[in-house]
């Protein structure tokens, strides 16, 4: 069975793509995110990073960095907000 490109093997979902590399997955939980209405493209990386950062801390130079936001590499100067609050 494939569900996504992803084969499934005796009823587990195979970890590896069809090069060997580790697949990493989580649910987005996005009755609880803010939608930045009408950026589906923005709403997608919020919603990610928002949802990574409950599993993973950030750190420059050996101290943590508080990610609070993001920006695109081509338009740096709009700049959104990964919590609602702010």
């Amino acid at each position: 069975m494939e569900r996504h490109g992803v084969k499934q093997v005796d009823n587990k979902i195979n970890n590896l793509d069809e090069n060997g590399d580790f697949i990493f997955r989580f649910r987005i939980e996005t009755e609880e995110i803010d939608t930045l209405q009408g950026k589906p493209f923005e709403e997608l990386f919020k919603n990610t990073i928002h949802e990574m950062l409950k599993y993973i801390v950030f750190f420059k130079d050996n101290e943590k960095v508080e990610i609070t936001g993001f920006a695109f590499c081509n338009n740096p100067e709009v700049i959104y907000s990964i919590y609602d609050d702010e």
